[in-house]
């Protein structure tokens, strides 16, 4: 019971790959030293429990639709022949028998520590996950004649990130308490898009634009757009925003089509393009929890708050009722747009204007904040005595009150600021490289609780 290793080995298949593909092999390894253990700790004897934890594993990943390894037809594709509208089948995409499992490897070392006769408990680990042979539509070419983009295995990400759990419980007489935090962060970095290591645009909105950009040497899935500079407030702004034509050496504006109280996109270097870069990342600096148990007597009390920082979000809610070219119910934010005569410099919403889409392109405007901190839970219960409990002939009785999600601190505008990956949805292909994207996220409801608990 002082030094442990623990083996494993799985195969396993999956019927949404090729039959010569279906098979993926996944070993893993652990091993763990009781230092606390050794004679050289006999006399440390503030520490109760001293271990020292290595691993390392591979998984894989099959979840994807069924049957892309092999090309299929769609219905419902209607076609003219003549003077008539016929229905018809297609091949809207086509399969890849290669497609094989996606494997995640990852390798950890740990620390556990209990000190103070079990009052408090230390949980350390830090890891290297990487992902390999991703599972992903790449981009292709409207030329290609296929509304859908084949799954290919392509590229790695590497992720290295730190956990940490600290735990102190008290108990005496009548009182008892727990509190626990948790820390953790990660940096996340594509290594490998495949042969031609093209970036993978994801996340459509509309056609005007695509949100999320993975490429190699960046995180996974980070914001890519154009970059904003407020909005113009005379034609004499639109006028003066130029460049220099290097072929004939004319002066040219920058955004020709503008208009006052269209969006002024930036070109710092006045070559003519609209600067286009990374403009946000979904993920967090870094995530934290903290849950609080306490009961005295017969009375209990418990609460957890959780919460991330340093993530932004694409507020995609803001892109469909914000924008005076969209044809969508507008926010009554719009109702303090852009207007001319009247309107200042601190207006920050564009005019109204349904001839171009100017203003619909994908930018940094609806980057926000997405840190936050939620209570998720709180409770308080009473529990009878057990003398009275027995004179009501029960064992044990507890009355309680309580809430869940009692209150959200974010910055963020939009309904819900915990996005994640969210679902697979129209204009987006791959659920891992849009991360962070709010299309009008449901929020988690505030919920109130009233509660009897018996024990006959």
């Amino acid at each position: 019971n002082k030094y442990l290793l623990t083996l494993s080995f799985r195969s396993d298949g999956s019927s949404r790959f090729a039959p010569d593909k279906r098979w993926g092999n996944f070993p893993s390894a652990a091993g763990a030293w009781k230092i606390s253990r050794e004679p050289f700790m006999s006399n440390v004897t503030f520490i109760d429990g001293l271990k020292l934890r290595l691993g390392w594993g591979k998984t894989g990943n099959q979840e994807i639709p069924d049957y892309l390894y092999t090309t299929t037809t769609t219905g419902n594709q209607n076609y003219p022949f003549g003077n008539t509208i016929n229905p018809g089948t297609t091949f809207l995409s086509s399969g890849n028998s290669q497609i094989h499992w996606e494997a995640q490897t990852a390798t950890n070392a740990g620390l556990d520590v209990n000190a103070l006769g079990g009052r408090i408990e230390f949980l350390g680990d830090i890891f290297i996950k990487k992902t390999s042979d991703m599972l992903v539509q790449p981009t292709i070419p409207y030329m290609v004649g296929l509304q859908k983009s084949p799954m290919v295995n392509a590229g790695s990400v590497e992720n290295r990130g730190l956990e940490l759990v600290l735990n102190y419980r008290e108990s005496r007489e009548n009182f008892l308490s727990n509190v626990g935090v948790n820390f953790s962060t990660y940096s996340n970095k594509v290594l490998d898009l495949g042969e031609k290591a093209a970036p993978i645009a994801d996340a459509d909105f509309m056609n005007s634009g695509m949100v999320t950009r993975t490429e190699v040497g960046h995180p996974i899935g980070c914001f890519y757009g154009y970059k904003t500079n407020g909005l113009f407030q005379s034609w004499d702004e639109i006028r003066s925003f130029t460049y220099v034509d290097p072929k004939d050496g004319t002066i040219k504006l920058v955004q020709p089509n503008a208009a006052p109280g269209d969006i002024r996109y930036r070109d710092d270097n006045r070559d003519g393009q609209w600067d286009k870069d990374y403009i946000g990342s979904p993920h967090p600096d870094f995530i934290m929890g903290l849950s609080f148990d306490v009961a005295y007597k017969g009375f209990d009390l418990s609460m957890s708050l959780q919460g991330v920082y340093g993530n932004q979000i694409f507020n995609g809610a803001r892109w469909y009722t914000e924008n005076g070219a969209a044809s969508f119910n507008l926010d009554t934010r719009m109702l303090d747009r852009w207007t001319g005569a009247g309107s200042t410099d601190d207006v920050n919403f564009p005019r109204m204007n349904n001839k171009d889409a100017n203003n619909m392109f994908i930018s940094d405007r609806y980057i926000e904040d997405g840190s936050y901190a939620r209570l998720k839970t709180l409770q308080l219960g009473y529990t009878l005595d057990e003398s009275l409990s027995e004179k009501l002939w029960i064992k044990k009785c507890r009355v309680y009150i309580g809430a869940e999600n009692l209150f959200t601190l974010t910055r963020y505008s939009g309904l819900e600021p915990e996005i994640g990956m969210g679902a697979l949805k129209s204009g987006t292909k791959n659920i891992s490289l849009s991360i962070g994207v709010d299309r009008t996220t449901y929020p988690q409801a505030r919920t109130f609780l009233l509660g009897l608990s018996l024990t006959l």
